[in-house]
């Protein structure tokens, strides 16, 4: 299903895009950026096309992490020598920055639904909400993106898509302005909250994604309680259905 959705994205991108690719296409809209991605425009821009495309199905992040992954790269040597060298930390869109603040908890802050949904009324989103936990710690979305789901939920699209780009710019503001400082070194696979200081070396790193947690739950809440009414009422449906079948006298 992911590759034929993927094949008629590529189709349909062509169509629009005079016969280029999609990795074609995105070096086109991204070209103001080009000469340098670490900029709030270009932050939105890369966190809004990952989360449509988690949305359709698809690993956003496979697909962008080609194109972004070698200015990231750059700017952490950058970094990692400005940092040894006791001088300002340049840049921002290091590797982590998308991994650990991006993406803190998963892409497009599914540790907030996590959360969300241990506390859930509906049986199902509880059930989801405590197999995500431990993928949540290690920055893992898909549980939540495909086990909620994120993916094709008419109900999560605004946070999800929308919501989750305008939260990573403002972590991009944070770190531009030097309020924690920015990522010095590359810590994949480290768990949270332990990855966030490590790649900072900053203590404020850990203040920085409760504050983007708790951010990113007041922005779900009314979504996914929208989600959850429908899910409870299902749940109450079908739990009629079976009272009223178990009540059903068969016996001939």
């Amino acid at each position: 299903c992911s590759d034929f959705l993927g094949c008629g994205l590529s189709v349909a991108m062509q169509s629009v895009t005079s016969g280029q690719i999609i990795p074609e296409a995105f070096t086109t809209m991204l070209a103001p950026a080009i000469n340098s991605i670490d900029t709030p425009y270009a932050v939105f821009l890369i966190c809004f096309f990952e989360m449509l495309f988690w949305f359709i199905g698809l690993n956003g992040y496979a697909i962008l992490v080609g194109f972004v992954m070698p200015f990231m790269t750059q700017y952490l040597g950058a970094n990692a020598a400005a940092y040894a060298a006791g001088e300002p930390i340049p840049h921002v869109f290091a590797p982590n920055f998308w991994d650990y603040f991006m993406g803190f908890s998963g892409s497009g802050l599914t540790g907030a639904l996590v959360l969300l949904a241990l506390f859930s009324k509906s049986k199902e989103l509880k059930a989801v909400g405590k197999v995500s936990v431990v993928p949540a710690i290690f920055t893992i979305s898909e549980p939540v993106v495909f086990g909620l789901p994120i993916c094709f939920n008419p109900y999560l699209f605004i946070p999800f898509v929308i919501g989750t780009p305008i939260v990573a710019v403002g972590q991009w503001f944070v770190f531009h302005f030097g309020w924690v400082r920015p990522p010095i070194a590359n810590v994949g696979g480290t768990p949270i909250p332990l990855a966030q200081y490590l790649a900072t070396m900053d203590w404020r790193a850990i203040i920085l994604i409760i504050v983007v947690l708790a951010v990113a739950v007041c922005m779900y809440y009314p979504f996914f309680k929208m989600y959850e009414k429908s899910l409870v009422k299902e749940e109450a449906n079908v739990s009629d259905r079976e009272r009223a079948h178990e009540a059903l006298d068969l016996d001939f």
